[in-house]
């Protein structure tokens, strides 16, 4: 039988992997034998190197150099959940997800020819409801598609397309009546009007113009008949980060306010919250002989965002990974604490 003296020079020549540090087995080592083991940087002169992990957690093993503790499972755990967490976080451009909800509360001042949405000639407020249903390309142009209602004017019913490059500007929409289920009214906004424009920082800006084309459907001839096309030049800047309190809540929102030139002169201020995903609030203006008349205004009433099944799944495996190494830190605190070396 070898004696152990005999036992710990084989032990010294074995490799330097993990595996190979049997259960129980101690030794000391100068600074640098320990290459394979990344954490072995950080340590000093002198290594105190037991395998103390269980079959099934190789590769988690114990450093003790003066006292301290490094534990390169659990540092190496950590580091990845928080570089996860960057990744999600720096989306510039936001992803709208099949069943996002948004309500705003919208008020039309019927002012004269300017109202803009319920036509009624008189102030009124509903809410507008709007439901991503999907994906679509719309004239070679991959779109979000939202479902959009109005509680005060149930005849009518809006499918509302904004581009997935860039929501919620908008670029395509058609009119519905929910009593014949049949068309009514269609727009094009081409390439779209330029609400935002990703990615969003205090003191950037954009000038752009579009062109917004409007069809009524001819249902005697079952086609339909374009009824008008203007141009429209947009001058936009976003003025800063404001804190926002709708009924929906309250928002670090970007203040972003347009300029919109065509045979009338319309001023735009939307605030626009990367956590809502969407703009929380807007207000627009009539401007003649440079007086601005607010005529069209929304607050965000109530929202809901639906996250993707594969970020539920993604922190699923995320959490159960991370089980083992929080095992090994519960059981590491204890030895310490007792006195003892796993």
């Amino acid at each position: 039988m070898r004696s152990q003296k005999e036992k710990l020079k084989i032990l010294d020549k074995a490799p330097q992997s993990p595996g190979a540090l049997r259960q129980g087995a101690t030794r000391k080592t100068p600074k640098g034998d320990l290459e394979d083991d990344d954490s072995s940087k950080m340590c000093g002169d002198t290594h105190e190197v037991t395998n103390p992990v269980p079959r099934g957690y190789a590769g988690v093993y114990r450093i003790k150099d003066k006292g301290r503790c490094i534990k390169p499972g659990i540092k190496g755990c950590c580091i990845f959940f928080l570089c996860l967490l960057v990744t999600v976080q720096s989306f510039d451009v936001p992803v709208w997800n099949k069943g996002d909800t948004w309500v705003w509360s919208v008020t039309d001042l019927g002012v004269g020819r300017l109202q803009e949405v319920f036509e009624s000639g008189k102030i009124e407020t509903n809410l507008l409801k709007s439901v991503v249903v999907g994906k679509e390309v719309i004239e070679g142009v991959e779109c979000y598609h939202d479902y959009e209602t109005y509680d005060g004017h149930p005849e009518y019913a809006y499918h509302s397309y904004y581009p997935v490059s860039c929501p919620p500007t908008e670029h395509h929409g058609i009119q519905y009546s929910t009593v014949t289920g049949k068309p009514v009214l269609k727009s094009t906004i081409y390439p779209g009007n330029y609400i935002v424009q990703f990615p969003l920082y205090q003191g950037k800006t954009w000038k752009q113009s579009y062109t917004y084309v409007e069809w009524t459907y001819d249902e005697e001839n079952d086609s339909w008949v374009q009824t008008s096309e203007i141009t429209v030049e947009v001058e936009s800047e976003v003025k800063g980060i404001e804190s926002v309190t709708v009924p929906a809540g309250t928002f670090q929102a970007y203040r972003i306010e347009g300029m919109y030139y065509t045979f009338k002169i319309v001023k735009s201020i939307v605030w626009y919250s990367p956590e809502v995903r969407n703009s929380v609030k807007g207000e627009a203006y009539v401007i003649e002989d440079k007086i601005p008349t607010l005529y069209y205004k929304y607050e965000l009433a109530e929202y809901h965002l639906v996250t993707p099944l594969w970020l539920k799944i993604g922190c699923g495996i995320l959490i159960i990974a991370a089980v083992p190494a929080v095992i090994m830190y519960v059981r590491m605190r204890k030895a310490k604490k007792n006195g003892m070396t796993l």
